[in-house]
């Protein structure tokens, strides 16, 4: 027998033998190769969803700055309605514009895409969208949106490749049946889900209210704290006094002298006419000289005393009393005038002040508001015994009634509680002289942007406790003290005295009393950062925990 067909069929099963292992290994090559690409498109996906993420918070945190000086922090963009990327100009849910695509290309980001090649899509909470804005929005506003039952703000989809039925992405760009899957495909605009099971591979990425506020908090925070800083430069390194610490619902922001612990001082109006304004009283110190008008006579020998209600300092016609300035509160208004506009709209003012001479008794009662064409009014700096001043001159005068300058002057003499004359004058069009203001308590100014209005205009104020020691805090041991406290029992680290610090409440905590007008301060503030009775010198920071979210930020260090 031939030795050679034994061979030949030797050879066809080596042959068939390489090729079977051959196509195994091609096999499992195949397969690890599309794991492989899998993988691969998995963590282009992740990392697609994690940058939109941070720069749709960066985006919130930053908007004063990059988007609206005029509106503060902890807006988003509405979505895009195009891959373009451009965000939509507004956005509703009856409107069906709350969901979308990821804006991009309004976020000053790359275009982004996930593993599979397609572009994002986004959907945002209409209490975070930029247009139209929730105003007051601060850390005390939650998303409703529903991922999984969990309330959220935004959430960013990576949609995939197409499925069954997604075979027409090109002819309809805005159909979300297209892209996404289950409820991310619903009716709601408001419910989506992270988990489509097998029918679904729709990839969403959350942000909660939390991810939100923290970052704008520190937006918020930093913003006080120049506010402060500036304050401190421009008046000889001294801090603002502050208004007594009362409920932060119902507080009046006007500052009182000596108050070192408390709440933010201002004044400010949010119309342009003046119409919502800041009242407050503040002493004030008067003088005048007024030509071309005279007093009115009401009853009496008024022209006994008309010296002193055209002029102040005046001696009467006798010479017998001789008033060198009016001194007395005043019942206000403030505003901070359009710097490019003239004249200049400062203060509108009634002031009451009796003045006892000998057995006679002036009592005076001038209404007047103040306007100056020329340059800023002088500003005095706080003291330790007085709050910072403004000072104003004005000289000219319009009609009264009219929306500028307007200074009536009334003048009731008394003598053993008797009338004995009463004098009326108003300045004219043609009348002529000045009129000065000086003292009237200037808390900062809104307007001026010594603060920014968004941190009044969105609620921020009410969250603050700002407390400061004086320079030489050392010498007499008044600095503040600050206690590092972590998330286990007992675990503290004293931190170096230091000068001064701000506390932003952070939202109201689940085992925290309501806030109301009735609540004490342990419904915004926790432990050591809560207001006392007497002045504390200690504040607390920590790691965010369930029964601690305040965040405190150091405004002066020694």
């Amino acid at each position: 027998m031939s030795v050679y067909p034994a061979r030949r069929a030797r050879g066809y099963i080596v042959l068939a033998l390489t090729i079977v292992l051959a196509a195994t290994s091609s096999f499992h090559l195949i397969r690890r190769l599309h794991a492989e690409q899998r993988d691969h498109a998995k963590a282009e996906t992740r990392a697609a969803l994690a940058d939109a993420r941070a720069a749709l918070i960066g985006y919130a945190a930053s908007y004063p700055d990059r988007v609206n000086a005029r509106f503060g922090p902890g807006y988003l963009p509405c979505p895009a309605r195009r891959s373009g990327g451009v965000a939509g100009p507004a956005c509703s849910v009856s409107g069906q514009t709350t969901v979308g695509y990821f804006p991009w290309h309004t976020l000053r980001t790359r275009q982004t895409f996930d593993g599979s090649g397609a572009a994002l899509w986004y959907a945002v909470d209409q209490s975070f969208r930029y247009n139209p804005k929730k105003i007051p929005h601060n850390n005390e506003t939650s998303g409703a949106l529903d991922v999984d039952g969990e309330a959220v703000v935004a959430v960013v989809i990576a949609p995939g490749h197409p499925l069954a039925g997604q075979l027409q992405r090109v002819r309809r760009p805005l159909a979300r049946d297209q892209f996404l899957e289950g409820p991310n495909a619903g009716a709601s605009l408001e419910k989506f889900a992270t988990s489509n099971d097998e029918s679904g591979n729709d990839i969403v990425a959350a942000i909660t209210t939390r991810d939100i506020w923290r970052a704008a908090e520190a937006r918020v925070l930093s913003g006080v704290k120049q506010a402060l800083l500036d304050y401190a430069s421009n008046n000889h390194g001294r801090f603002p006094w502050l208004a007594p610490y009362d409920n932060p619902l119902i507080y009046s922001p006007q500052s009182a002298v000596g108050t070192r612990e408390g709440l933010l001082a201002f004044h400010y109006y949010d119309s342009p006419d003046g119409a919502v304004a800041d009242r407050f009283q503040t002493q004030v110190s008067l003088d005048w000289r007024l030509a071309n008008t005279e007093p009115h006579i009401e009853s009496g020998n008024g022209r006994a005393y008309e010296n002193c209600v055209i002029a102040i300092p005046c001696v009467d016609h006798a010479g017998a009393v001789r008033i060198d300035r009016l001194d007395g509160v005043a019942n206000c208004l403030w505003w901070a005038p359009v710097s490019d506009k003239r004249p200049h709209r400062y203060a509108r003012c009634s002031l009451r002040a009796a003045l006892h001479q000998g057995s006679l008794v002036y009592n005076y009662v001038v209404d007047f508001s103040i306007e100056n064409d020329e340059t800023d009014p002088a500003v005095k700096s706080p003291t330790p015994g007085a709050p910072r001043v403004r000072n104003i001159t004005t000289s000219r005068f319009l009609a009264m009634g009219s929306a500028v300058n307007t200074i009536h002057i009334t003048l009731t003499v008394t003598k053993s509680g008797s009338n004995i004359a009463v004098l009326r004058l108003s300045a004219r069009p043609h009348t002529e002289g000045y009129f000065r203001a000086a003292g009237i308590r200037y808390d900062l100014d809104v307007n001026r942007g010594e603060i920014p209005a968004w941190l009044v205009d969105n609620g921020w104020h009410r969250q603050l406790l700002i407390s400061w020691a004086e320079a030489a805090c050392i010498v007499d041991e008044s600095c503040l003290n600050l206690t590092r406290t972590g998330n286990t029992p007992g675990e503290r680290e004293s931190h170096p005295p230091v000068r001064a610090v701000v506390v932003l409440a952070g939202p109201p905590l689940a085992d925290a009393p309501p806030r109301t007008v009735e609540a004490g301060p342990n419904a915004w503030f926790e432990n050591h950062n809560q207001p006392q009775a007497t002045r504390s010198l200690a504040f607390e920071y920590s790691p965010p925990r369930r029964a601690f979210n305040d965040r405190l930020r150091v405004i002066g260090a020694l």
